[in-house]
This record gives C-alpha cells, structure tokens and sequence, in this order.
C-alpha cells in the first residue's frame, strides 16, 4: 500500500479514512482532521479539532453525515466539508465551512462536547515535498507541507504558510467499522494543545500537540461510561 495513485480514491466495499495532521513550526498550534466514508450505510463521519496554546479547543465531530457521490464531501446541517484530491500523492485539497464548540475543558468532549458555538472556516492546501508514501495500518501516510488560513469568528485569520503536516489514507472491510488512532507517533511529552475525539464506538482516542508536532496520547482509548 502507499505507492499506486489509484489508491488515493475510495475503496469498492471498503471504509474508507482520509485524515490530515498540521501543526505550526513551534507546535503552539495544531489542526486535526478526519474524513470517514462508509457507502455501505451511506454515511460520512467527520471530525475537526484546532488545539492553540491559550485557547480553547474548537471541536467539530458528526459521524451521521449523509453521504454524496463525492468521496471527500462531507454536507450536512450546518456543515460543509471537503478533502479533494487535486493531484494523486501531490496535492490535496482541505476545507470546511461550519460551527465548531469552544471547550473550555478538552475532557467535556466525553460529556458531549456542550461548550460555546464558535463558526469556523478553514481553506488548505497539502503539497508533498519530496517525500514518499509510507505504508502503515490498513493504508499509508503522506508527510508534506502545508498552506492556507483559518478563520475563527471574532478573530483575526489564522495564515498557515508551509507548516508540516503529515496525511494518511486507510481503508478496510465495510463490515467492520473501527475507530483506531491516526497514523502519528505517540506521545512522551507535550505542550498544553490537547484533543480528545470522541468515535463512532463511543471511545475516545486523545492527540496532543509535542514539541515536534501531533502525536497520540496513551492510553490509546478509554471505553465511556
């Protein structure tokens, strides 16, 4: 896995995942991203955290979005999002348009995720920089640079010029819906930019920005009560 163009589409009875990790060069802060698609339910479950030293987490995660013929759109009530492929292994595309939560305690994520609706929006371009795909659990992750901006309502636009980033792809039987931790390092240390997502299995897999970007924190996952 990780070298054919061909794979950066959909996977025929497969879920499918795309999911990007950018983190500032002095990893104060940090965005985290991903993208499910499973045709056989006709669903898209999509999640989005900004974790910035300072700040609260903006969190965004629905996993019952209705599905579209387009493999990275993700289109629901109040929610636009895209990861478009503009060039195999080269270019990818990553925006969204919708109503994050600011929390003030990262943990409310298990309580719900109630906090203050923030709107948010991002547009981004991923461009690989030489390297190549490398292969991991069920696909393959891509490091690359990223470029853009953030908008976060009642604030300046955060500009991204050239942060690294790393992208991954994974695909597996449509029969077995999983929620596993993304292709990253996992942590030893770390700053103080939490984010504990909370899937579609009701467990919560917790990234955390460290001083050389986005990792995982272990434990991998907690069962909610």
């Amino acid at each position: 896995m990780g070298g054919d163009p061909t794979d950066e589409a959909s996977h025929a009875g497969c879920i499918d995942e795309w999911g990007l990790a950018v983190w500032s060069p002095s990893a104060s802060v940090g965005l985290i991203t991903g993208h499910q698609l499973d045709r056989r339910r006709g669903r898209v479950g999509y999640w989005w955290c900004l974790a910035r030293r300072g700040h609260r987490l903006l969190y965004v995660a629905d996993w019952e979005v209705r599905a579209r013929p387009s493999d990275g759109l993700a289109k629901g009530e109040q929610l636009w999002a895209e990861m478009l492929c503009e060039a195999p292994l080269s270019q990818w595309t990553i925006g969204n348009e919708t109503n994050a939560v600011a929390l003030d305690d990262p943990d409310d994520v298990v309580m719900g995720a109630r906090g203050e609706p923030t709107p948010v929006a991002c547009d981004l371009e991923w461009y690989a920089v030489g390297s190549r795909p490398v292969a991991v659990d069920d696909g393959y992750a891509h490091d690359g640079v990223v470029h853009g901006a953030i908008e976060i309502a009642g604030e300046p636009s955060l500009a991204i010029e050239e942060w690294p980033a790393r992208r991954w792809h994974r695909w597996w039987s449509d029969s077995d819906i999983r929620w596993s931790p993304a292709p990253l390092p996992t942590a030893m240390a770390y700053a103080d930019g939490r984010a504990p997502v909370l899937g579609p299995s009701g467990m919560v897999i917790e990234y955390v920005l460290t001083p050389t970007g986005w990792a995982v924190r272990l434990p991998l996952t907690d069962d909610v009560e």
